[in-house]
């Protein structure tokens, strides 16, 4: 099975704290849901932001998708994975379900056609019809929940996702 994310040695602190991470190392393999699970402060969001290249390490290596977080990689690796907030009412923004999803498509600029064609592919086996059009903000917590993953497997140009 491929790595998807590998996590080697690595080490980190913010600034006057103590070590969060001492040689941590973790492989995400392709295919695989993995659940990060731990106390507030314990470093969830943290790694997460390690990964994504949003902070920088003080030792070791990640590499997603065999490309080392770092400054020559970071956009592409960027295009190949996202966030998700815990907060839904973060990270809406768009005025319908629809909109939401296609977001990240638009910020890739991908033509407006395919675009239609990738939400419509991505929103079609869980949603009955017309929900894809609802206003985002009237719907429940599972469902700004779905949407959102839905806009980031919409926006990644491989199908490695990650629980």
């Amino acid at each position: 099975m491929k790595d998807i994310i590998q996590i080697k040695n690595i080490s980190f602190n913010y600034p006057d704290q103590p070590l969060l991470f001492d040689k941590l190392s973790m492989d995400v393999h392709e295919g695989e849901w993995t659940a990060i699970i731990g106390q507030n402060g314990s470093g969830k969001s943290t790694l997460a932001r390690l990964i994504d290249g949003l902070i920088v390490l003080k030792s070791g290596q990640i590499v997603v998708d065999g490309l080392t977080v770092n400054d020559e990689n970071i956009f592409e690796i960027r295009n190949k994975i996202g966030m998700v907030f815990q907060n839904p009412e973060d990270q809406f923004v768009g005025a319908t379900v629809e909109d939401d999803v296609a977001f990240g498509l638009e910020n890739r600029q991908v033509p407006r056609e395919e675009m239609h064609r990738i939400v419509e592919k991505k929103l079609a086996p869980g949603w009955h019809v017309g929900i894809s059009r609802q206003n985002s903000c009237q719907f429940i917590r599972w469902t700004e929940t779905t949407s959102r993953h839905c806009r980031h497997c919409c926006s990644q140009p491989q199908d490695h996702h990650f629980g």
